[in-house]
């Protein structure tokens, strides 16, 4: 919990869904850490997961829209600056 003694925020990154089964116990450990940080944080956990869709796409440009991108993160981590 070092990270967000330093930061008082938290932005979470997974390679799942936020809302299927698979990304269940992420979401699980994200509401756990804001539960015993709540505290020092000075805005809402901030979770960036893997598109909520039906099936993965298998097209190259369709495919690396779903996925997490460095500028999503970017983008995450500045709206939790912004709050």
């Amino acid at each position: 919990m070092s990270a967000i003694d330093v930061t008082n925020t938290l932005v979470r990154g997974q390679k799942l869904p936020i809302f299927t089964g698979s990304g269940l116990p992420h979401n699980e450990l994200a509401a756990q850490i804001a539960d015993k940080t709540f505290e020092w944080l000075d805005a809402p956990v901030r979770r960036y997961a893997l598109a909520d869709i039906p099936a993965m796409p298998y097209a190259e440009e369709l495919e690396s829209a779903v996925y997490l991108t460095p500028e999503g993160i970017v983008e995450r981590a500045l709206e939790v600056v912004r709050w």
